[in-house]
This record gives C-alpha cells, structure tokens and sequence, in this order.
C-alpha cells in the first residue's frame, strides 16, 4: 500500500515539474517574439488574422512586401516581407527572406475568348527632340522652355546617379513630355497587376463572381491572401482590391488563371502595344509602354469601374517612393524584386495639372531605399508646375 502511494506521488511529482517546464519555455518564447516584434520580424498570424475584404477609403491596412522575379527565360519568386501600416511605415523594420519557387502556369487562356475588351484612345505622344545635358546625360521632350529644359536636364543627371533608372513625365493631356531611358527594358514586377486590373475591369467581366483559393494558387511572396486557408471564397471585385492594394501574388494568380493572357494581349494591341503576356504574368516592358497603360488607366476614371481601380492606386498599402515625394494625391502601382532586378513605381499624380510620372530602376536595396524617388519626384513636380504656368 504504502508503495503504490510512493509510486503515485512520485508520478504526480514528474508531472508538476514537466507543467512548470513547459510553461517556462512558453513563457520564453513569448518574450522572445515580443522582442522580434519589435526590431525585425512583423509576420505574426494575429496581423492576418484581423484581414479583412474591406475596399473602403478608411481601412487601414498592413503589408507584407515582396514581389515575383520575373524575366523572359525563369520565372521564380524572390521574397522580400515587411509588415507596414500608414501610421508605421517609417518605423517599420524588414526582414529579407530569399527563395525560390516557380510560378505554376495557366493553361492556355480558353476563357478569353468570351471576353470582348472596350476601346482605347491610345498614347499618342508629340514629336520631340533629344538634349544632353553638360554631364553626358541624353533626354528626350517636345519643350523648348528654358527653365523648364533646366530641370529636365536636373531629373536625367539625377537619374542618372542610380542604377540604370529610367523616368517618364508627361501631363495628362500630352502637351509635353519628358522620356530618360524611356527604351530601356525592365522586368515588370508587380507594375504590371495594374494593366491587368483594367483588362479585367473592362472586359465586362462580373466583379460579384465568387473564385475558391486552391492550393496551387498559393504563392509566396507580397499580399496576405497565402495566409487564408485553402477553400477562401472572393469575389473578383475582392481579388483586384487586394492584387491592387496589397500586390497580393496569390490574387494575382487566381485571377490570371480566371481571365487568361490572351484577353490581356488583345487590350495592350488596342493601346498599340505588341505586348505578350506569359502564362506566368510577368514580363518585360519599356517605362514608355507602361506610361501608356497608366494614362489609359487615368482616361478610365469617371466609370464605375474605373473610380474603383483609382480608389485601390490611391490606398496601396505601400506608399515611399513617388507618393512621399510630391504635395499632391496619388494613385500608383509599385513593384519591387529583389538583387537589383527591379525596383519601381508610376503613379497617375492629381496636381492642379494632373501628370503621369513613373520611374523605373534597378537599384539594388531594399524597399526602403526610396532616395531615388524622392529626388526625382520632387524635381519631377517642380517641372510640372513650370509646364503648368506656360499653358
């Protein structure tokens, strides 16, 4: 008797030093996430639990940052995540997590051929000239304005310290223009999610179409989609929102498999563009072809549809580089790869004479090594502002 009730103290002993134990360790491991929390890691399940698919103006949002590497030959992911609110964007800190992964492609695009796309003006920009500037640098306008001609030669020079970055400037009427390396080719990166957006958006396609997240549109990557569980039901209207806001890539991809490439080719035709779309969704493009779709974009608002695609362009979830720069509203599309693959931004600005600005680079960095649009996009505004007053 009295051993059986050693033996039971003893168990009951093991146990109470096991409990304590674990809740030591616990206790450890919760000190240490606070402690990460706070410096470097921002991807803790309790931000993507509180997500939600709400489109308004008002919702504050957080961001996980990264984007698909993207060239003609290999497309595979190169993540880079960072967690950014609108009232902690500057305090944030970033964890750089690389790896690989290829993108599943669609089959080919049986879907687009019930999907007929509305007409475009098209981009017609005026004949200009080219100018270099003392330091070497070659730019291309139609202005003859002398101080106007100074700050184009500034924006080039300035251009010109970063990593093959190219600029585009033009009002959005194309009285004048201003085109640095504007044949230059770039990765897309995630530019591209905003042509797409308008593709779909003028397609006719039913926005209120529910799509169910299967595991094989799950990537890594930028946006919080990957983080719902397999068999998340969103509305087409829901996915734009986030590929938009959110540069969500698993938005991305089930949109892509909905809607095809084809579709896509046949509206970049329309604006004269001979562009090819892979299955993958990335590509490669000059800043003047992207400038084209973005100014279709700024032509599309006043529809329905296209004050919700401008609604998404002016609440991205990130916003330091040509936003940061200028003292007006923006609506813009950023994209980002990591190694110096591409790093850009283009953004339809709303001054008194609304213009177009897009900046392409290949800046080796981070997501918060932004001096080169901050630098160009004020000089940017300074020579719109001096093109204004000669109207």
């Amino acid at each position: 008797m009295n051993f059986t009730l050693l033996r039971v103290s003893f168990i009951l002993l093991t146990v109470s030093v096991f409990l304590t134990s674990c809740n030591f360790s616990r206790s450890n491991n919760t000190s240490n996430y606070e402690t990460e929390s706070s410096g470097e890691m921002f991807y803790s399940s309790e931000s993507y639990d509180s997500e939600e698919t709400d489109l308004s103006d008002n919702s504050e949002v957080s961001f996980d940052f990264s984007e698909f590497s993207s060239n003609s030959e290999n497309y595979s992911t190169s993540e880079e995540n960072i967690f950014l609110s609108s009232q902690e964007e500057n305090e944030s800190s970033l964890e750089e997590i690389i790896s690989e992964e290829s993108i599943d492609e669609s089959p080919e695009d049986s879907l687009d051929e019930s999907i007929e796309v509305s007409s475009s003006e098209g981009f017609i920009e005026p004949e200009g000239f080219t100018v270099t500037t003392p330091n070497g640098n070659v730019f291309e306008t139609n202005c003859k304005n002398e101080k106007a001609l100074s700050i184009m030669g500034e924006i080039a020079d300035t251009a010109s310290k970063y990593n093959k970055a190219t600029v585009y400037y033009t009002d959005t009427e194309q009285k004048y223009f201003f085109a640095f390396g504007a044949e230059n080719i770039h990765n897309t990166a995630s530019t591209i999610k905003a042509p797409y957006a308008t593709y779909i958006l003028k397609s006719g396609a039913d926005l209120s179409e529910v799509l169910v997240m299967e595991k094989r549109h799950v990537h890594s990557g930028s946006g919080v989609l990957k983080n719902k569980a397999v068999g998340s039901k969103f509305t087409v209207e829901e996915l734009i929102g986030y590929m938009i806001r959110r540069s969500d890539n698993t938005a991305y991809a089930m949109l892509l498999e909905r809607f095809g490439t084809s579709g896509f080719r046949e509206y970049a035709k329309s604006l004269d563009i001979n562009y090819r779309l892979p299955e993958s969704g990335y590509t490669t493009c000059t800043i003047r072809e992207m400038a084209s779709f973005l100014l279709d974009i700024y032509r599309y608002e006043g529809t329905e549809n296209g004050d919700f695609l401008i609604k998404q362009m002016k609440n991205c979830s990130y916003s330091l580089q040509i936003p940061k720069a200028v003292s007006y509203p923006v609506a813009h599309k950023f994209g980002f790869i990591y190694e110096g693959k591409g790093f850009h931004d283009m953004a339809i600005v709303y001054a008194p004479t609304p213009y177009l600005e897009l900046i392409f680079t290949r800046i080796n960095g981070t997501v918060y090594d932004t001096e080169a649009f901050l630098e160009i996009g004020k000089l940017v505004e300074s020579l719109n502002k001096e093109l204004s007053e000669k109207y």
